[in-house]
């Protein structure tokens, strides 16, 4: 149906039967605006949905960080290149309209749990860091997914559970964000995306990241050896900070108009370099 996949894909597809299951777990998930309603029932968002094609798309690559003096602050991964709504957009438009028929596609945009629908087509497993961890690219990817009104036969086998007695991620995660449930206060990548003055403990907690962070993934067994690539130039993740807090608007939009995190604003990109910078010179680097 979807011809061949390419090494950095995955791609699946699961039914458009609510997922009545995780209603319990919706509650005070950050960064989304719809209701839970459309977030467990697809065919609020399409009426005429018969299936759900599921893609994820790798974003491993390996990034050196430079041996200077420079101070220096660190973007995830996933920030690297042109932004991944934009990239992953495109993928599914590409396969949508392959296919025919009424779609629609969405990447982040949707109200459905990318997660549960990686989980439910197959594609993935649940990991103890929280994260969905396939069997193909590890976890370091994104996802995206197109409602149809085609109805295709689901396919694949559940992947099996493989963290097993491993706990890499959670001895590894500095503040303490993942264990028995995930809280995401403390996630390091929640802090370093949300809004207005961080408090002090937050300040420390964020390190010298700015956008974004890997330390759970870079840890974990499933995402070894599985890099798509190298990133040249490691600047990309690893920037001067005081180029950064030097930066005019103009350097801002040439520099990083692509990039996902730049719909934040120079102004938040300034924020987190200047906490990066202090915790560096204070020696409280996580």
């Amino acid at each position: 149906m979807f011809g061949d996949i390419p090494k950095d894909m995955v791609v699946g597809v699961c039914s458009p039967e609510p997922f009545d299951g995780i209603k319990g777990l919706l509650a005070n998930t950050p960064f989304v605006r719809h209701s839970q309603s459309f977030r467990v029932n697809p065919r609020l968002t399409m009426s005429d949905c018969k299936s759900i094609i599921v893609v994820g798309k790798s974003y491993n690559r390996n990034a050196k960080e430079p041996a200077d003096e420079i101070l220096r602050g660190r973007f995830s991964l996933f920030t690297a290149g042109t932004d991944y709504h934009l990239v992953m957009k495109n993928v599914l438009l590409e396969i949508a309209e392959k296919i025919g028929g009424h779609y629609q596609v969405f990447v982040d945009t949707g109200a459905l749990v990318e997660k549960e629908l990686l989980l439910r087509a197959n594609l993935a497993v649940l990991g103890k860091n929280f994260l969905a961890i396939s069997p193909k690219l590890g976890s370091m990817f994104n996802a995206g997914y197109i409602l149809t009104d085609i109805y295709a036969e689901d396919f694949g086998e559940p992947p099996a559970q493989t963290c097993g007695n491993c706990t890499l991620c959670r001895d590894a995660c500095p503040t303490g964000a993942i264990g028995e449930r995930f809280v995401y206060e403390k996630c390091i990548s929640y802090i370093t995306q949300k809004k207005g003055v961080l408090s002090e403990s937050e300040g420390r907690a964020a390190g010298n990241h700015l956008y974004g962070c890997d330390i759970c993934q870079t840890v974990c067994p499933h995402n070894k050896g599985k890099q798509i690539s190298a990133i040249d130039d490691t600047d990309e993740i690893y920037p001067d900070l005081e180029k950064l807090l030097k930066m005019t608007k103009k350097d801002f939009d040439d520099n990083y108009k692509n990039k996902i995190f730049y719909y934040k604003g120079l102004g938040h990109l300034k924020r987190n370099a200047e906490n990066a910078l202090k915790n560096i010179r204070d020696r409280c680097i996580l």
